[in-house]
């Protein structure tokens, strides 16, 4: 999203962003009832339109003293039998994969965290490993991000329910050149 975000004021240098961050189902809302302009979803709300933006790596949080912190790519395999911790916002998508790739009991036992940096800190405190989005990959002492072989996380841009301002095409267009 940053270099997304970086583009975009290339071409419109006077700009003033807002970020609003939330769970999927509060943006989506905000964004039917026309309280934002474009929201980055995991997941695109019904009768919205949408398209896809970006993807980013899923990335393993690892203690640095763990023996999987010398792995520079890590899969599900790995991460059989280990505590797994995730934050939100991707946490439903991350525990459908965990489901898929795991089993239903690994989805069902993960531990969740209210951001990424949560995340990492619980990982340094040792309760086990961290699956982040790779833009959310938070900088703590004790931590080593690692990435999850074959594993991302696809974002749309979701448009809401507000009349269309100008600076929304050009980011769609910015979004065509890059898809």
């Amino acid at each position: 999203m940053q270099n997304l975000l970086h583009r975009l004021m290339e071409v419109a240098p006077g700009l003033e962003i807002d970020l609003v961050e939330g769970d999927a189902r509060g943006l989506g809302l905000a964004l039917s009832h026309g309280r934002l302009d474009i929201g980055f979803l995991l997941t695109e709300p019904r009768a919205l339109i949408s398209t896809p933006a970006w993807r980013e790596r899923v990335m393993i949080a690892v203690p640095a003293d763990d023996y999987l912190a010398d792995t520079p790519s890590l899969a599900w395999s790995d991460l059989a039998d280990r505590r797994l911790l995730v934050g939100r916002p991707i946490a439903e998508v991350v525990c459908d994969l965990a489901a898929r790739r795991l089993g239903a009991g690994a989805a069902a036992s993960m531990g969740q965290a209210s951001c990424p940096a949560s995340v990492a800190r619980l990982v340094a405190l040792g309760q086990g490993l961290g699956l982040v989005n790779e833009g959310d990959a938070a900088r703590v002492t004790g931590v080593v991000y690692r990435q999850l072989a074959r594993a991302f996380l696809a974002f749309d841009a979701v448009l809401g329910r507000r009349p269309e301002k100008p600076i929304l095409r050009r980011l769609m267009a910015l979004l065509a050149g890059t898809t």
